[in-house]
């Protein structure tokens, strides 16, 4: 296996995300979002609900795949985004 971006790069994504905690902004996002889980991810979906129900205008989304569904499936995320702007 092997990484598509520079090791540096991986290293700062998680080195950003540390003290990033979503509850915290949750709230005060007053803009319709949806969150899109990939239903074989790292995380439970009771996390997911949680953070949707602390959203004014949050909603819930599902997409088959692992951790990396936006590698995995690019399309299915794709038409996600696009059906969720009313695109497609």
């Amino acid at each position: 296996v092997e990484l598509k971006c520079a090791g540096r790069v991986e290293a700062a994504i998680f080195a950003g995300s540390i003290d990033f905690d979503p509850m915290e902004v949750a709230a005060s996002a007053d803009l319709p979002l949806r969150v899109v889980r990939a239903t074989r991810g790292d995380f439970t979906r009771e996390a997911y609900e949680e953070l949707v129900a602390a959203l004014p205008r949050g909603e819930l989304g599902e997409i088959e795949g692992g951790h990396l569904v936006p590698m995995e499936r690019p399309d299915a995320v794709a038409d996600a985004v696009l059906a969720f702007a009313g695109v497609a």
